[in-house]
């Protein structure tokens, strides 16, 4: 079964998480592992995530577009935007996807 839906704003929109995890209290504690979408030449989605989860997106190569749902493709110029070289934390609920497009991104699970 599912937890709680994750926050949002007056406007649906997911909040951002608040605080930053090290990457040593990542992946292994949450059951997923880190992984990389490639959208350099096309929008590149993930499967469902399986239960809520907080993640670190880290643009790899270039600026690129992040859209998280359902069912989800990321479009240039939709949709949270993470710049070649930084990063954002996002929340994927469960049976939601991420999607990139515009670059290489790592996503990376964070602990609670």
């Amino acid at each position: 079964m599912a937890g709680p839906e994750l926050a949002k704003d007056k406007t649906g929109v997911r909040l951002q998480v608040a605080h930053h995890k090290s990457d040593a209290q990542d992946a292994t504690k949450t059951g997923l592992s880190s992984f990389e979408l490639d959208g350099s030449s096309a929008a590149a989605t993930s499967s469902a995530f399986a239960h809520n989860t907080a993640v670190k997106v880290a643009s790899t190569t270039a600026t690129a577009w992040i859209k998280v749902g359902v069912d989800v493709t990321a479009v240039a110029s939709e949709g949270d935007v993470v710049f070649a070289s930084t990063w954002d934390h996002m929340v994927v609920n469960a049976g939601e996807k991420i999607s990139v497009i515009g670059g290489k991104a790592s996503i990376i699970p964070i602990a609670g």
